[in-house]
C-alpha cells in the first residue's frame, strides 16, 4: 500500500514536530541513554536498528504509550513480521488522547492494519476519527478524498467477502517462501519451474536499502515429482557456476550475473521457460537460457525501456509476439499505465501503444499477465473497485477491445495488496503475492487453485439472535474465525443481518459479546455435505431469574441448523411468513428440544453482579496443566487422566464451574499464538462438555505467549525446547459458580 505510506511520513513528521506523545508514563524507568538511542534511529527511518530497543524498552515498560507506539511502527515497516504491529498499536491507543495531534499517525496505522487483515469495520472507525485531525486547506481536501476512498474499498471488501469464490487458497510454505518478502512468481506452461522475487538475507552483496530491507535477488525452485516444489535458492548459486565477484562500480556490477549488488527481480519468464525478464535500474532486461546456463542479460530498446520513467513489469504472450509491460511515462492516465508492443521482423519491439481508459486510470495499474490465448489479461490495480491496495483483475480481449476489468473477488483478493498474478489454464492453477494472515512473516506466494473440490465450496447462513424468544434489534457483536486463524467480525441486527459464510467440514470458532458485556467462545463444525445456502443460525439470549423473578444473568445459546430449513418449512404455517429470519426462527423455537441430528446447540450462563452461589465443601483437586505438541491443538492421550480428575469433581459438585485458560511457547507470530491458545482451550472444553458437564458451567480464554511457566531461552539467549514445552499448556482453575 504505497499511498499509505506515503500519507503515514506525513504523519510521522507532524508528530515529531508536535512532539511525544500526552499519554507518556515511562513506568519502570529505562536508561534514557537507551530511550534516545532509539529515538534517533527512530526519528530518521531506522526501523531495522531501533526494533530491537524498542522491544526490550516495550518489555520493560509495558504500559509507556511511546514504546508500543513506535515499536508497531518498527514492525510495520519491517521486512518481517509486519502484521506484528497491530497489539501494540492497539495497546498504544488505550493510552493516547484522541483529541491531540499525537493521535494522528496512530490511527492512520491502525486503520491501514486492521484493512490488511481485512477488518473492515475497525478499518472503517479509525479512517472517519482520521478524517476529524485533517485541516480544510487544499491538502487536506486531497487527504479527505484518499481516506473516503479507503472507506469505499472497505464497504466493497465486506460485499466481496460475502461473495466468495470457488477457488482454494494455500500458502506455498517454507520450501518456497520465507520470512521475508517474496514476490513476483513466475512460471514456465508445463509449471516445471517457478522463480520469484525475495528480499531475503541471503541476497547477492547482502546489502539493505534506507529502510533495512535487503535488495532484490531472483529465486527458482522446481517441482518434484510429486509435485511438491523443491526447497528455493538464489538462481546464480545453481543455475550459474560462476559468482559474481565483481567491485563494485554500478556498471561493472551487473556483470554475466542475473543476481547482482543492485536490485534484481522476476518480472516475466517465456512459456518455454528460456528467457527469463528481470528488472533491474528501472529498466527491463532479458537472459536467454543457453549452454546449460543463463547468459548475460541485455536490455530491452527504447520503446520498451523510456529515458524518464521506470518499467517494472512484463508479460509475454504465448507466441512470444506481444509484450504487455507497465511504465510511468509521459502521455498515460497517471501513476503506472499498461502498454503493448509487437515484435518486429528483425525481433526488436516495435512503438508501444497504451491499453487505453478501459484499463488504466488515475492510480497504478501494475503486473499484466496475459493467458496462452492471448484474449484474458490479468493485472493489480488500485482502482476499478479494489477492496484495499492492489487488487487482481481481468479484463477479456472482445472484437479489438477490453472489456471492463472484472474483480477477482474473495478470496484471491484481501484489504492488502493482492498482485503479481500468473495463471496456468490446463491446470486451473494460478499463483500470486499477497500480505495476509497466516503467512510467514512479509509477503508470501500463494496458490490459487479453481479445480472443483468440496473444500472449494462456500455455503451460506442466516443468522439471527434472540432475547427471550423474541428477535432482538439492538446490535450483537461477534467474530467468527476459522482454523486458517482468519477472523470475520459482524454486527447482527436481524433487520439487516449478515450472514455466515463456511466451507463445508471445516471447524470454526465464534465469539460472542454477551448481554453483560462479556464474551463466549464456542465452536462448531459444518457438516461435509452442506450444499444449499439455506442454512439457519441463532444466538439466543435467555434471562435467568432467582425465585422472587430477579434477573440473576443469562443463558447465552448458539444454535446451528445445519439442514435444509427452507424444506422442513414449506408445508407449515411458517412458511407463509414474508420475512425469512422471523420464520427460521419461529421455526427453531418448535424444534429446538427435538434431537435432530443437524440441529447443535451449545450454552454459556454468566451470572449478574450478587448472583454468585456458595460452593460445596468437597476439597478440590490438584490439577496439573495439559502440555500440547509444537503448533498441535489436540489433547494428548497421557494427559487425559488430569481432564478426567476434574470432570468427576465438577459431576460431583454441580456449584462449581471451570475456567480453561490456554497458552503457547513464544515461537511464532503473536497473533497466530494467540488464536492456538484459544483453540487449545476451547479443545480441552469440548472434552468436559463429551463428558457431561454443562456447558454453561465452562468459560475458556486464550493468553497466546503470556504468562510463561518456564524460560523460553536460556540466559545466554539460545532456545529452550524444555522450557517451551512447558509453556504449551491449559491449565484448569476450579471455583464458585
Amino acid at each position: 500500500m504505497d499511498q499509505f505510506k506515503k500519507f503515514a511520513l506525513i504523519c510521522l513528521a507532524l508528530l515529531q514536530a508536535f512532539g511525544s506523545f500526552a499519554g507518556d508514563n515511562r513506568s519502570g524507568k529505562p536508561d534514557n541513554r537507551v530511550v534516545r538511542k532509539a529515538d534517533n534511529l527512530f526519528i530518521f527511518g531506522d526501523y531495522s536498528n531501533a526494533l530491537p530497543i524498542y522491544q526490550k524498552l516495550a518489555e520493560s515498560s509495558p504500559e509507556n504509550a511511546q514504546f508500543n507506539y513506535r515499536l508497531g511502527v518498527c514492525y510495520y515497516y519491517s521486512g518481517t513480521d509486519v502484521l506484528k504491529c497491530l497489539p501494540y498499536f492497539e495497546k498504544a491507543k488505550d493510552r493516547i488522547s484522541a483529541d491531540n495531534e499525537e493521535g494522528i499517525d496512530l490511527y492512520y496505522y491502525l486503520g491501514t492494519t486492521y484493512h490488511m487483515l481485512n477488518r473492515f469495520d475497525d478499518a472503517i472507525a479509525c479512517y472517519t476519527k482520521l478524517k476529524e485531525f485533517i485541516l480544510p486547506d487544499k491538502q487536506g481536501q486531497e487527504d479527505i478524498k484518499d481516506l473516503d476512498n479507503q472507506i469505499a474499498a472497505c464497504l466493497r471488501g465486506k460485499e466481496l467477502m460475502r461473495h466468495p469464490g470457488a477457488v482454494a487458497i494455500s500458502d506455498l510454505g517454507t520450501t518456497v517462501n520465507s520470512e521475508y518478502a517474496d514476490y513476483a512468481p513466475v512460471i514456465t506452461n508445463d509449471l516445471s519451474m517457478l522463480m520469484f522475487t525475495s528480499k531475503r538475507k541471503e541476497s547477492t552483496g547482502g546489502r539493505t536499502d534506507e529502510e533495512g530491507n535487503y535488495y532484490e535477488d531472483v529465486f527458482i525452485s522446481r517441482r518434484l515429482e510429486d509435485g511438491d516444489w523443491q526447497p528455493s535458492h538464489r538462481l546464480d548459486t545453481a543455475e550459474n557456476l560462476k559468482h559474481n565477484f565483481l567491485r563494485f562500480s554500478k556498471s561493472k556490477a551487473l556483470g554475466n550475473s542475473i543476481n547482482t549488488r543492485e536490485h534484481d527481480a522476476s518480472v516475466a519468464l517465456s512459456p518455454d521457460g528460456k528467457q527469463l525478464f528481470i528488472y533491474r535500474l528501472d529498466d527491463v532486461w532479458v537472459s536467454d537460457y543457453r549452454n546449460d546456463k543463463w547468459n548475460k542479460p541485455s536490455r530491452l530498446n527504447n520503446f520498451i525501456n523510456s529515458k524518464k520513467s521506470h518499467e517494472p513489469s512484463v508479460s509475454l504472450s504465448m507466441d512470444e509476439k506481444t509484450l504487455y509491460f507497465v511504465s510511468e511515462r509521459e502521455g498515460g492516465f497517471g501513476g503506472k499505465d499498461i502498454y503493448r508492443s509487437e515484435k518486429q521482423s528483425d525481433g526488436t519491439w516495435g512503438e508501444p501503444h497504451n491499453l487505453g481508459s478501459t484499463i488504466n486510470s488515475e492510480y497504478d495499474e501494475d503486473a499484466p499477465f496475459i493467458d496462452s490465448e492471448n484474449k484474458t489479461l490479468y493485472f493489480s490495480s488500485e482502482a476499478h473497485g479494489s477492496m484495499g491496495g492492489f487488487d487482481v483483475f481481468k479484463s477479456k480481449l472482445e472484437n479489438g477491445s477490453w472489456s471492463a476489468p472484472e474483480n477477482l473477488g474473495y478470496p484471491v483478493n484481501s484489504g492488502a495488496n493482492d498482485i503479481f498474478y500468473v495463471y496456468n489454464g490446463k491446470t486451473k492453477t494460478a499463483y500470486f503475492s499477497s500480505l495476509r494472515e497466516g503467512g510467514l512473516g512479509n509477503y508470501d506466494i500463494y496458490i490459487a487453485d479453481y479445480n472443483p473440490k468440496k473444500s472449494d465450496r462456500y455455503i451460506k447462513t442466516r443468522f439471527a439472535v434472540t432475547l427471550n424468544g423474541q428477535l432482538k434489534n439492538s446490535p450483537t457483536l461477534i467474530e467468527v474465525m476459522n482454523a486458517d486463524h482468519y477472523r470475520d467480525s459482524l454486527r447482527l441486527t436481524n433487520s439487516n443481518s449478515d450472514g455466515g459464510i463456511y466451507k463445508p467440514g471445516e471447524t470454526y470458532f465464534i465469539t460472542i459479546t454477551t448481554p453483560l458485556s462479556g464474551k463466549y467462545t464456542t465452536e462448531f463444525k459444518v457438516p461435509e455435505n452442506a450444499k444449499a445456502e439455506n442454512y439457519y443460525q441463532e444466538i439466543a439470549f435467555d434471562e435467568v431469574k432467582d425465585q422472587d423473578g430477579r434477573v440473576t444473568g443469562y443463558k447465552t445459546t448458539l444454535y446451528n441448523a445445519f439442514f435444509d430449513v427452507d424444506s422442513a418449512i414449506r408445508n407449515t404455517p411458517f412458511a407463509a411468513m414474508p420475512d425469512k429470519t422471523k420464520a427460521f426462527a419461529a421455526y427453531l423455537g418448535t424444534v429446538k428440544n427435538s434431537g435432530n441430528p443437524s440441529l447443535s446447540a451449545s450454552a454459556y450462563e454468566e451470572k449478574a453482579a450478587g448472583a454468585v452461589a456458595a460452593m460445596d465443601n468437597t476439597p478440590l483437586p490438584t490439577l496439573d496443566p495439559v502440555l500440547f505438541e509444537y503448533g498441535a491443538t489436540e489433547l494428548s492421550p497421557q494427559f487425559i487422566a488430569e481432564i478426567e480428575k476434574a470432570c468427576a469433581y465438577l459431576a460431583a459438585n454441580r456449584s462449581a464451574r471451570l475456567k480453561i485458560i490456554g497458552y503457547t511457547d513464544s515461537k511464532g507470530d503473536e497473533n497466530y499464538n494467540q488464536t492456538l491458545s484459544e483453540q487449545r482451550a476451547a479443545k480441552a472444553k469440548n472434552y468436559f462438555t463429551r463428558k457431561g458437564i454443562d456447558a454453561s458451567r465452562i468459560t475458556f480464554i486464550g493468553k497466546g505467549e503470556n504468562d510463561p511457566a518456564a524460560p523460553n531461552e536460556n540466559p545466554d539467549g539460545t532456545d529452550n525446547p524444555e522450557g517451551r514445552k512447558q509453556n504449551r499448556r491449559v491449565e484448569f482453575i476450579i471455583g464458585p459458580r
